[in-house]
């Protein structure tokens, strides 16, 4: 039998292959000819680069800067061989970024000189509320990272087509799939809910709602973590209508979630300015509650 190693003990052997990946990220941009996509693609690169930092804080690589943040997963433990499906998946994972960077550079030199150098500038290009996310997101990229850069002095890069964006998206999401799940179904649950756990920590100065919601939406299927944790914030948060016209002429209208047997709800519900008018028909403010059992 494979001898057992606690993840945190054996997270000096993974470092070798985790910095690296971290620091190919530091470099990544996006052109400006990614026009309304430019948002979008910006914030799920932001939210790869945070997950990826996310799972080794989980698995004890780096010191996390928050002391509030949850320790690495004691629970977990890992085999040689589970440890050495890590360092696989994590040189792979660096292969398709260095792979990306090489396509590009051969690109940019076939790319009309203007073209090539109008790298994008999220603080510039990004409207209010996406500028916002990334902000706070680069936040949490920025006060984890413990990389430098190497003497081979690398410099910054871009992509240029939205396919290769998508491409490499796509490959990262799996790589971090794998990451997540090398170890058994009980481990990998107790290393999700910690991840879970460390997502809402870092969303925690995203107090705007909406804010949320479309961090969550832009996010879609690049991080589960992190989608989870945002629903669980707007649930604590509560919900709130206001400002609504409802025209109840012969018809129902409600204003509410609902929640069927066995899910829970713990925050507040505001019912604020709704103008209701019409006849012959019915409205509900408030939440339906079906429990298994009653009627």
């Amino acid at each position: 039998m494979a001898e057992a190693f606690g993840i945190v003990a054996g997270a000096a052997g993974l470092a070798a292959a985790f910095e690296p990946c971290v620091q190919c990220f530091l470099y990544i941009q996006l052109a400006r000819n990614f026009g309304k996509d430019f948002a979008t693609c910006q914030i799920k690169l932001d939210v790869l680069r945070v997950r990826l930092t996310r799972w080794g804080l989980a698995v004890g690589l780096g010191e996390n800067p928050n002391p509030q943040a949850p320790a690495p997963v004691p629970q977990i433990t890992a085999t040689e061989k589970e440890l050495a499906v890590l360092k696989e998946v994590l040189q792979s994972l660096r292969d398709d970024l260095e792979e990306a960077r090489r396509k590009s550079d051969k690109l940019k030199g076939r790319l009309p000189e203007s073209t090539a150098q109008e790298i994008g500038d999220p603080d510039a290009e990004l409207s209010e509320r996406p500028r916002r996310i990334h902000q706070a997101l680069a936040k949490v990229f920025s006060r984890r990272d413990k990389c430098r850069p190497t003497l081979l002095d690398k410099a910054s890069w871009a992509l240029y087509r939205k396919g290769d964006f998508e491409n490499l998206i796509d490959d990262i999401t799996t790589h971090m799939g794998n990451l997540e799940s090398v170890f058994p179904a009980m481990e990998t649950a107790v290393l999700q809910q910690a991840l879970v756990q460390t997502s809402r920590q870092e969303l925690s100065p995203i107090e705007d709602r909406e804010d949320l919601k479309l961090l969550s939406s832009m996010a879609g299927t690049s991080d589960i973590a992190l989608v989870q944790a945002v629903n669980d914030i707007l649930k604590s948060k509560g919900d709130t209508w206001r400002n609504i016209d409802v025209n109840t002429t012969n018809s129902f209208n409600h204003l509410g979630h609902n929640f069927g047997s066995g899910e829970t709800w713990s925050g507040a519900s505001t019912w604020e300015r709704i103008n209701i008018s019409g006849s012959g028909g019915k409205n509900h403010l408030g939440h339906n509650i079906n429990i298994s059992g009653l009627d």
